[in-house]
């Protein structure tokens, strides 16, 4: 739980600093706020995985407590909901960095997607983990 909370606090910190970006127009401010996502994507990255090998012994552990809890599968669905919405986030990111992307206005519209999903994925996510904890 601790590394979504530390991950999930990360993202949707950057997720807020994103659409602060997405409303400027300052090309450097822009350009600063991509190149911080590249960093923070790794140890968000690694707080996800590191969630996913310690929820997966957990599972293992315990599996009739989790096998037919439906809060325990919709909390993974939203953890495979991240992890795609993460992919989409990069290409939108590296589209932008390399100006690829259909008009800058267009990328950066993607990107806000992107982090709103995120920030919203990230609290189904906790709720749903505070949830599964709670199972008897």
């Amino acid at each position: 739980m601790l590394a979504l909370l530390g991950g999930g606090g990360l993202a949707v910190a950057h997720d807020r600093g994103t659409l602060r970006a997405y409303r400027s127009v300052d090309p450097k401010q822009r350009g600063d706020h991509l190149r911080e996502l590249a960093a923070v994507h790794r140890l968000v990255g690694t707080a996800l995985g590191a969630s996913v090998v310690t929820g997966t012994v957990l599972f293992f552990i315990n599996v009739e407590r989790y096998i037919g809890s439906a809060v325990f599968w919709l909390k993974m669905a939203l953890v495979v909901g991240l992890a795609a919405n993460a992919v989409v986030m990069q290409l939108a990111e590296r589209d932008l960095r390399e100006g690829n992307s259909e008009g800058a206005s267009g990328g950066w519209d993607r990107l806000r997607g992107t982090a709103l999903a995120s920030t919203t994925l990230w609290i189904a996510v906790v709720v749903a983990g505070v949830t599964v904890g709670r199972l008897h």
